[in-house]
């Protein structure tokens, strides 16, 4: 391995993601209109965090998870939250029907949910990457419910930054892996600029076509 591919293999790339201000606000803004004394599940947190009422749940204890588990057996009691955060975690799940039969099920009547996942992204978290969702299929992961709002979490110039990494990365390597491991790391610093187009494409009215992921915000009914 020669010196610029070691700096490469020591440097972080950046994330394939752009978001706005707005994008950033909406799940804070969620939380916060639950009001001071809702209790909320953050479903496959990872390392994030929304505050002292939100409930962090995770396959690993990374930082800030309060409880390891999985989708399709939470550890929690029947009717007893208010809301269910998911953010780019449903196209990880191994038995997507179970997990979300399992949020239903822990979710009080009238709770809400926030549902967050892929459409153009490239294959992640290997090995379990299962699927993706368009803007149409959202709705299918809540089935019943009210839905509220719904629309682009990520762009359509972060899709075309991941896609084109890789895609560039997969022309160069010749089929060299450790050329891949280079231009997967390279690609996407010098297109990250492609991402920052969502500063405005976010908004297009047909953004969905190849938007990067979708959220949608549902209640569940019976309140």
């Amino acid at each position: 391995m020669n010196h610029f591919q070691r700096v490469l293999a020591a440097t972080t790339p950046p994330g394939f993601a752009y978001k706005t201000e707005h994008s950033r606000q909406r799940i804070p803004q969620f939380v916060e209109h639950l009001g001071p004394d809702a209790l909320i599940l953050n479903l496959g947190s990872g390392r994030t965090a929304f505050g002292r009422r939100v409930l962090n749940l995770d396959i690993r204890p990374f930082s800030h998870v309060d409880v390891v588990g999985v989708g399709e057996r939470l550890p929690v009691q029947d009717a007893s939250l208010d809301a269910v955060i998911t953010q780019g975690v449903l196209e990880h799940v191994p038995d997507l029907p179970a997990t979300l039969a399992e949020i239903d099920r822990v979710l009080r009547p009238g709770g809400l949910v926030y549902h967050e996942a892929p459409f153009i992204q490239g294959f992640h978290a290997s090995p379990n990457d299962f699927r993706r969702f368009t803007a149409v299929g959202m709705a299918e992961l809540t089935p019943g419910y009210q839905v509220l709002e719904r629309g682009v979490a990520v762009g359509p110039g972060s899709a075309m930054m991941w896609v084109a990494s890789e895609y560039l990365a997969l022309c160069c390597s010749l089929g060299n892996r450790t050329l891949l491991k280079v231009g997967r790391r390279a690609f996407p610093w010098l297109l990250s600029p492609l991402k920052l187009a969502d500063a405005w494409l976010e908004g297009h009215p047909q953004a969905d076509l190849i938007a990067s992921a979708f959220y949608i915000t549902a209640r569940k009914p019976g309140a």
